[in-house]
Order: structure tokens, then C-alpha cells, then sequence
């Protein structure tokens, strides 16, 4: 996985191995479709990391599993895997967030992640201003702010018209 999370398995188990190989998987997948096993999840670790992660992906669409669900920290969900997913029928994507604060996710998920780190790939699709929590040079315009989650959800909210206002 690409996080320390606290409560993971992982950090209890001596097996810290990359998932089942690519037949084995397959070969499940296949049983699971002779005995038409309507859902399947992937959540063993950080399944994004897995060296077969689309391989098996792409057999579990083959497959006419219904419900396919990916449980994923959200870290690696870059153009390319999202229409991987979306190509492969993925039903259900869940991303873990396991804090509504910056101090409660970094004591969680054992890392910092305010967004610094993705601006130089945002910068070059075309973003007009930087929002983090730590300085970064991308030659677009950078705002520094002690909590970037709470100023990019009110930025939004500001932007949307503050629809939560208008709920009863």
C-alpha cells in the first residue's frame, strides 16, 4: 500500500506480499461466473498498486460479475485508471477518507497530503491558481492556507451559490 494506515491488517500480518497471482485470480473469476456470483470487491490493500490490477479487472468484466466494487484511498485515481474503470463496468468505486480533518487523517492514514504534491500535474491541464498547505512552484499563482480541504470546499460552495443555504 502507499499509506501507514493504523488500523490496517497489513500492519499485523507477516504477510506483506502484492495480491494473488494473476491465474489464480482468474480462475476464481471464473468459478465465481459459472456460479453466478453477482458481486465481487477488490479492497486488499491498496488494490490500485497491484501489479495486475487491470489484468484483473478487465477478467472480472469478462467474467459477468454484476457489481463490481474497488475500494481504493483514492491516491493513484489518475485519468487513465478512472476510464480503465469506467470501461470495465466498475458499479461502485469507494474512496476512504477516514477523517473530516487534516490532523485526524495524517494520525489515520500515517501521511500529509494537502494537494501540494499533485500542482505541477494540475498547473500543466490548465488550473489558474494553486490552493495547499505547503509553498510549490508551478508558475500559476499559489495560495497558502493552513487547512486546504476546508478552503477548497468553501471556495466551491462560494462559487455553487452556497447551495446548502437553500436546504430545508
Amino acid at each position: 500500500c502507499n499509506l501507514k494506515c493504523v488500523f490496517c491488517y497489513r500492519n499485523f500480518s507477516a504477510d506483506k506480499g502484492d495480491a494473488l497471482e494473476t491465474s489464480v485470480f482468474k480462475r476464481v473469476l471464473d468459478e465465481c461466473s459459472e456460479w453466478k456470483v453477482p458481486s465481487i470487491g477488490f479492497s486488499f490493500g491498496e488494490p490500485l498498486l497491484a501489479h495486475n490490477f487491470k489484468e484483473v479487472v478487465a477478467h472480472t468484466a469478462q467474467a459477468n460479475i454484476l457489481d463490481i466494487i474497488i475500494t481504493t484511498n483514492g491516491l493513484l485515481l489518475k485519468r487513465e485508471i478512472s476510464e480503465m474503470l469506467i470501461q470495465h463496468r466498475i458499479t461502485k468505486l469507494h474512496v476512504s477518507i477516514d477523517a473530516a480533518s487534516q490532523e485526524v487523517y495524517r494520525e489515520v492514514r500515517g501521511a500529509k497530503l494537502d494537494g501540494s504534491a499533485f500542482a505541477e500535474e494540475a498547473a500543466r491541464r490548465g488550473a489558474c491558481v494553486v490552493i495547499a498547505e505547503s509553498s510549490v512552484q508551478t508558475g500559476v499563482p499559489f495560495i497558502s492556507v493552513p487547512d486546504s480541504r476546508d478552503a477548497v470546499a468553501r471556495l466551491a460552495s462560494a462559487y455553487y451559490g452556497n447551495p446548502s443555504k437553500r436546504m430545508k
